[in-house]
């Protein structure tokens, strides 16, 4: 942990996501940021920890391939290609696939029980 208040590419680099990300987290209430104008932000340097990410807040009961990738650090393609093989339950609306958070929590689950056996 770092004191102060600290820039958007620093807690970027820190957790290993780009400035975007870190913006949108700010956007979704995700990290706790000082909005000093209009495009620049700070960051409570408390508020970022060493061994978690922000937990991501109650929200929709559905989401896209982009979030998927997002909230697991993984290229929004390798989503898609879990999607497509069937490993992944999702469903493809429009043109889009979404998915549910409860069968990605339980996909999660199931995943870290077959890496640890």
């Amino acid at each position: 942990m770092m004191p102060g208040l600290l820039l958007v590419p620093h807690v970027a680099e820190h957790f290993g996501v780009s400035s975007q990300t870190v913006r949108r987290w700010l956007d979704e209430g995700r990290l706790p940021g000082v909005r000093i104008s209009r495009r620049l932000v700070r960051i409570d340097a408390s508020s970022v920890h060493d061994d978690e990410r922000p937990a991501v807040p109650p929200g929709p009961s559905h989401v896209d391939a982009t979030w998927v990738a997002e909230a697991w650090s993984m290229h929004r393609r390798t989503v898609l290609g879990l999607a497509d093989a069937g490993v992944l339950h999702g469903s493809f609306v429009g043109r889009r696939w979404s998915f549910r958070r409860a069968d990605l929590s339980r996909f999660l689950d199931e995943h870290r029980v077959e890496r640890a056996a």
